[in-house]
């Protein structure tokens, strides 16, 4: 806390002065009391008052140099509180073992755990600062002293939270947390130390910048692997941990297996079930019935509806997560972070609504052509038959190679047998093979395969003139025919004038009009002329509703994201905390993850805010000024945009 604080006696509620010195009243004096910061006196009170008691003896009194002000909470093995460390009033977490519990087997667990956590240096494992014994009201208690996370939730708060608005754990969130929890257990494991009661409860979040789900793991008081306790065997009657996360092997039975790392595997296993489905894997309202199913090798987790939302790599991974056999689990926290990440990434890729997702889901694999956005692979042709050599491509047309017509293109005469041409001299038909008078066709060049072809109607045979050629002849010489004047009448008659431009246009609409008919070609046009302006205006009207329904969309859901990091246990944090930052006037912004000294913005560019508005009875709002970038009110009138959410009261 640094600078010292107002404060007031817990204990006469009389007195006050600076935090952390004794309180002047005589009877308070004698028993020890001193004074506290009149925020935690005060939420010492609201706690004494929910339970219907007063204020706790202890709360005032100093252990050594700690000096006790307020209860964080409280398990089988003790309490915790939070303290005061003299003088330089830092904050800190003191565990105590009352003395109620002082038995000889409790305080070597006690000072394990205190062993356990000094042995290890990992962010995400909380740290020992001090440990040792003190006296309370006469009675010699030991203690240790533990870094205070400071608006702090637990695990399970957040699954809470994020069951209720999404039934299962935002995978995003879930390999953000599990990747933190994974490294620290990892880092226990590779000095020997199992936790033996890895938790919901036992792993504490809180907000750091850059990180907003910044994960602790707590509570190392069943930790083994100090005391040359390497084998971990249990007890034949003696049950240590939690029920539902507890690992087959913990649950005592004539079947005495080994507890290692992969006991603590089993527990993160069953955790990350619940995250996935929202549901425990093993049924039971108590602790009797969860442990009969748990000891049960026959038992299947996965034959319970709440499975059935799970895609195939994330059922794949948690089977071996929980595997009954620890033989059949992941062997180190670190292949179990490589296969949740691959878990994730394939459910995230193959994600898809409808009946093509469920399949997918069910099938375990995208199915082809549906998902895929590469390019598509063209499909093996194989050459016609008849074409020899690489690289020969059939011509669409004719059937032939290419590199055949190239020839055919330098020289087309080549591949004629000799004497061909002479005969093209006189007869130029019988090169295309076209029979002349009903005779036979010409054989086709030895240079070009010709494909076989049928056909139900063969080319008529061509009946040509006698001494056509002679005729041709007289015609190119004289400029006449020797066409009778009766004949070339009748063709001229059967001629069409042939007319261009205007004259082509009014010809035919004097053949229409003759004909009765009418031009109705320029109204389908016109159609879909009228058809596009219509769709231009609807695009340009929609698209806009359409992108701000999805920047209302992402502020209403960061707004909710928000929110869970600013209000813990239903209680706003305040407005020290390290995500605000001081803004104009009364607000204060959130701080950017990325760039802290910057404030976070909304789909349009402006700052998330938050103040205390007089209009809302809850208090502190959070709030986003919409698109008009203007502070207004949360109350939804004509004109205000402003988009809200509630924090309530620190």
């Amino acid at each position: 806390m640094g600078k010292e604080a107002r404060g007031i006696c817990p204990h006469c509620q009389q007195q006050t002065g600076d935090a952390g010195t004794p309180c002047p009243n005589p009877e308070c004096g004698r028993l020890g009391y001193y004074l506290i910061p009149i925020l935690s006196f005060d939420a010492s009170k609201a706690r004494a008052e929910k339970k219907g008691a007063g204020i706790e003896p202890i709360i005032g009194r100093r252990i050594d140099r700690y000096l006790m002000v307020g209860k964080a909470g409280e398990g089988g093995m003790g309490a915790v509180y939070i303290a005061l460390q003299q003088p330089l009033n830092r904050e800190v977490a003191v565990k105590i073992m009352p003395s109620i519990h002082l038995s000889p087997e409790a305080l070597e667990r006690f000072e394990t755990e205190a062993k356990a956590v000094s042995a290890l240096d990992h962010p995400n494992i909380v740290k020992l600062y001090d440990y040792g014994f003190g006296e309370i009201e006469g009675q010699r208690v030991p203690y240790m002293v533990l870094e205070y996370i400071k608006h702090g939730r637990t695990m399970k708060q957040l699954m809470t939270q994020e069951f209720a608005e999404h039934e299962v754990l935002r995978s995003e969130l879930t390999l953000q947390i599990f990747e933190q929890v994974l490294g620290g257990l990892g880092a226990a494991h590779a000095v020997g130390i199992v936790h033996r009661d890895v938790k919901p409860e036992n792993v504490m979040l809180t907000q750091i910048h850059g990180n907003p789900y910044y994960a602790k793991i707590l509570d190392f008081g069943l930790a083994t692997g100090l005391h040359g306790n390497s084998t971990g065997m249990t007890g034949s009657n003696q049950i240590l941990g939690t029920p539902t996360y507890m690992a087959p092997e913990q649950i005592p039975s004539s079947r005495r297996q080994e507890i290692d790392l992969r006991t603590d595997l089993y527990a993160v296993g069953v955790m990350l079930f619940e995250c996935m489905t929202g549901s425990r894997p093993f049924p039971g309202d108590t602790a009797l019935a969860v442990l009969t199913a748990k000891s049960n090798e026959k038992f299947n987790p996965f034959d319970a509806p709440v499975a059935a939302r799970l895609t195939k790599p994330q059922r794949a991974f948690l089977e071996k997560a929980i595997s009954f056999d620890s033989d059949g689990r992941f062997q180190s926290a670190g292949e179990m972070l490589a296969a949740l990440n691959e878990a994730i990434a394939q459910s995230g890729a193959r994600k898809r609504g409808g009946l093509l997702g469920f399949m997918e889901d069910k099938l375990g694999t995208q199915l082809p052509g549906l998902g895929s956005r590469g390019p598509a692979t063209p499909e093996k042709t194989n050459p016609p038959a008849g074409i020899t050599g690489s690289g020969a491509t059939p011509n669409p047309i004719t059937g032939m190679a290419m590199h055949s017509m190239s020839g055919m293109a330098q020289n087309p005469l080549a591949g004629m047998p000799p004497g061909s041409l002479s005969g093209m001299a006189q007869n130029p038909l019988a090169v295309q093979g076209i029979p002349l008078n009903g005779g036979p066709t010409p054989s086709t060049s030895p240079g070009i395969r010709r494909p076989a072809r049928t056909t139900t109607n063969p080319i008529p045979a061509v009946n040509v003139t006698p001494g056509w050629q002679s005729q041709t002849s007289e015609i190119r010489r004289t400029g006449q025919s020797s066409m009778t004047p009766e004949e070339r009448a009748e063709r001229l008659r059967g001629r069409k004038r042939r007319t261009t431009g205007t004259h082509m246009a009014r010809a035919v609409e004097a053949e229409r009009a003759a004909a009765g008919t009418h031009d109705n070609r320029g109204l389908p046009t016109m159609l879909v002329v009228f058809g596009i302006i219509v769709a231009i205006i609807a695009v340009s009207v929609a698209v806009p509703r359409y992108l701000e329904s999805r920047r209302i969309d992402r502020t209403q859901a960061d707004l909710k994201d928000l929110r869970s990091s600013l209000v813990i246990a239903g209680k706003f944090v305040g407005l020290d905390s390290p995500v605000l930052r001081a803004g104009t006037q009364l607000d204060y912004f959130i701080s950017d993850p990325g760039r802290p000294e910057s404030p976070l913005l909304d789909a349009w560019g402006n700052p998330y805010r938050v103040r205390y508005s007089l209009q809302n009875p809850a208090g502190y709002v959070l709030y986003s000024t919409g698109s008009d970038g203007e502070k207004g009110t949360c109350d939804r009138a004509p004109g205000n945009d402003d988009i809200c959410v509630e924090l309530g009261l620190p």
